[in-house]
């Protein structure tokens, strides 16, 4: 998921929904969170530091909140832009919400 996201980022050709980069995005911290001990080189430490326990288990039960908010949010809007798009142009056209998301 992160060279998909990496290499839709640093391609001028690709085009997508702003809700699209956020949804690879949050899926991304959510695997990163699970390998939180082993990035932190304490995966075969008897004893990890407090830190990276609670780093992790806070992420871990965060992520879900985050990944359901960002998938919805992809589907929410994919659907907005099929339902809609025959009748006016689709929502990531409209100016305001380019702004407001910061996508260009």
């Amino acid at each position: 998921m992160t060279l998909i996201l990496f290499s839709a980022i640093l391609s001028q050709q690709v085009k997508r929904l702003a809700t699209w980069y956020t949804f690879c995005l949050s899926w991304t911290i959510s695997c990163l969170s699970y390998l939180w001990l082993f990035f932190s080189g304490e995966i075969h430490s008897p004893e990890s530091s407090n830190f990276i326990c609670i780093t992790q288990a806070a992420l871990i039960y965060s992520v879900p909140t985050l990944t359901a908010s960002a998938t919805l949010s992809l589907l929410l809007h994919s659907w907005y832009n099929v339902h809609f798009g025959l009748l006016k142009p689709p929502l990531e056209s409209d100016p305001r919400v380019v702004l407001a998301v910061g996508h260009h």
